[in-house]
């Protein structure tokens, strides 16, 4: 039969591959072996001698083989997980599912051997089928990245080839993956990954704007058991007029065991699991979760994690994702949670109107280690999950709200083991609460703001703050925003307040602070913030020329000539000129080049801008990286 794959998630580019089959969906095979593959996608290899110990092997079996077992996306609709057991050895390997397939996944086994494969969708519900490990099966190919017929495909696309088995580095060259356009080689570095397991084509320099390109295998290409990759036709797709400089990232959870949960009365929204990606806004997630991050510039993030207290990673917490243009990253966190069989009631009566909708109880155990910090709603209860009975704990009450005064301010408690032990705190807070007061904040700009697609764009910003509370907001040059609370707070203090404008354009300037202001209950406050914006006519053109490869574009530094006076990064591709908005004068340019390992011509260099658009030519030489 003749099947298509489709594109793996969240990719921007495509490529397809035609993969010829016969029977149950086995490729070509050679004589004297069945070499059939099991039906609907599903993809057992050869065994595959070890070479040292690989990671990806769930236990050691001695010197031995090990098989990979894949699925084609889109076999399984709604597919989550995969599981396999060797039902000779009892040795078992994971997975998780993407877009209804998965890439190959090791598990020591040896010519014979009996694998019971289970498949468990997203509802919980699991198929199992048994197959047997056979020892003249080709190599095939699981996925490519992008698909057949594709248009509007970035001009720096890589192209991604999975395979069901790994190759052989020694058949492959530079002519592994060959990309056409018009009958002739486009350059391009190929890498073959550390596993064998997928090969890379990427440009050497942007591809030509909406042209048709064809992309083929190399025939001499084989697995380490020396069978060759069969069933391939050539890939046509058109690119468009754009540099992808942006990834996707998918984040997938998965826990054994239940959570701990803090339960309010009244209810908020305390119980979600939290994940920081690099200084983005925290991601509420659950622990049985998916989370695709779409359009992340390219480049590797820090991971921060915000779990029940009663769980903990499986293996190591991944606390890093990096993030490739055009291409899909993956990121798979297993948590198992442990029960916790104590319980205390905690109760926070209030003493006046204006305090904070919830207070935090830090609870300890000896050594002043904290064991779960939970809040609780003003004038409610909470009921909070402690991990022992009978152990001693250390509670002490904070409140978001300076002006409050807890009472007591710590408790010690024993927690029972025959119902929750309750326990009251009392708090009174003297903050002045402006009602149905607002703050309308005018942001006025005459003049042209400049702009330049070289720039990284900075959001332009108001902060609004006063009584030790800070709040962020994104405003527009001309704009009018009411606002009528401080976050976390439902309210506004009366009293003192200032505001500060910031993220201005850099040929903008003018008064960027007012206050302080008075806020005062049932009145509406009016702020001001006025800013000049001076036309800037003079134009940089800056030129980079690339030999070898690089990971995208590189950043350029302006600074006037003598002065300390920076101007805004600048982002230029290799091959695409970028045009810069600066006032007429004498300027430093230097090309940054400390993370790409690569030489320069002349860097930095001197320019005069006036009227007539300047123009900087730079140079950049690296490594060749071929296998």
């Amino acid at each position: 039969m003749i099947q298509k794959l489709r594109a793996w998630p969240g990719s921007t580019t495509s490529l397809a591959f035609l993969i010829l089959s016969s029977g149950c969906g086995g490729d070509a095979v050679a004589p004297g072996d069945a070499g059939e593959q099991p039906a609907n996608g599903l993809v057992v290899s050869s065994p595959f001698r070890t070479i040292g110990q690989a990671s990806s092997v769930s236990a050691s079996r001695g010197p031995g083989s090990v098989a990979y077992v894949s699925m084609v996306p889109g076999s399984v609709p709604g597919g989550a997980s995969l599981s396999i057991r060797n039902l000779s050895t009892g040795v078992t390997a994971t997975a998780f599912m993407v877009d209804g397939g998965v890439d190959p996944v090791a598990i020591e086994a040896a010519e014979g051997d009996q694998l019971s494969i289970i498949v468990t969708d997203s509802a919980g519900h699991s198929t199992t089928s048994t197959e047997s490990v056979k020892q003249r099966r080709p190599p095939r190919v699981v996925r490519t990245q992008p698909i057949k017929g594709s248009v509007d495909v970035p001009l720096n696309v890589r192209v991604t080839v999975v395979f069901s088995g790994p190759i052989d580095p020694t058949t492959v060259d530079s002519s592994a993956i060959t990309v056409l356009q018009a009958g002739q080689p486009v350059p391009g570095p190929v890498i073959l990954s550390p596993d064998g397991l997928s090969l890379s084509w990427t440009p050497r320099s942007p591809l030509a704007i909406t042209t048709a390109y064809v992309a083929v295998l190399s025939p001499n290409l084989e697995d380490r058991n020396g069978f060759p990759v069969s069933g391939f036709e050539p890939v046509d797709f058109t690119t468009g007029s754009t540099i992808e400089d942006y990834g996707s990232l998918q984040i997938i959870v998965r826990t054994s065991g239940t959570p701990v949960l803090v339960v309010t009365d009244p209810v908020l929204a305390t119980s979600s699991w939290q994940l920081q990606v690099g200084t983005m806004t925290p991601y509420r997630i659950e622990p049985e979760d998916t989370v695709m991050i779409a359009r992340m510039p390219s480049g590797r993030y820090d991971l921060a994690w915000k779990i029940s207290p009663n769980c903990s990673p499986n293996a190591a917490m991944p606390v890093q994702a990096t993030v490739t243009a055009g291409v899909t990253s993956h990121v798979a966190a297993i948590f198992t949670c442990t029960p916790w069989n104590a319980q205390l009631q905690a109760t926070i009566a209030s003493d006046g109107v204006s305090i904070p909708r919830e207070h935090q109880l830090v609870f300890r155990s000896s050594g002043y280690v904290t064991v779960i910090s939970a809040p609780v709603p003003a004038n409610g209860k909470a009921i909070i999950p402690l991990p022992e009975t009978g152990k001693l704990y250390m509670v002490s009450v904070s409140s978001s709200n300076d002006q409050c005064r807890m009472t007591p301010s710590s408790q010690e408690v024993t927690a029972g083991p025959e119902g929750p032990v309750v326990m009251a705190f009392k708090v009174t807070c003297n903050t002045p609460t402006a009602r149905n007061a607002s703050i309308e904040v005018i942001t006025r700009t005459s003049g042209t703001p400049v702009t330049s697609e070289a720039w990284e764009p900075a959001p332009m910003t108001i902060e609004l703050s006063g009584f030790g509370r800070t709040t962020s907001l994104i405003v527009s040059p001309n704009d009018t925003m009411v606002v009528r609370d401080y976050s976390p707070l439902d309210y506004l203090i009366t009293g003192e307040h200032q505001i500060t404008w910031s993220g201005m354009p850099p040929n903008c300037a003018g008064v960027t602070e007012s206050g302080p202001f008075q806020v005062v209950e049932g009145e509406v406050s009016h702020v001001t913030l006025t800013a000049t914006c001076a036309p800037w006519t003079g134009r940089l053109q800056i030129n980079l020329a690339l030999t070898g490869s690089s990971y995208g574009g590189l950043i350029f530094r302006i600074s006037r000539d003598g002065s300390d006076d920076v101007f805004p990064a600048t982002y230029i591709w290799p091959g695409l000129p970028g045009t810069v908005p600066l006032p007429p004068g004498d300027y430093v340019v230097w090309m940054d080049t400390t993370w790409f390992p690569c030489s320069t011509g002349d860097n930095p260099q001197r320019v005069t801008v006036g009227s007539s658009p300047a123009v900087l030519n730079f140079t950049l030489t690296c490594e060749v990286r071929t296998r």
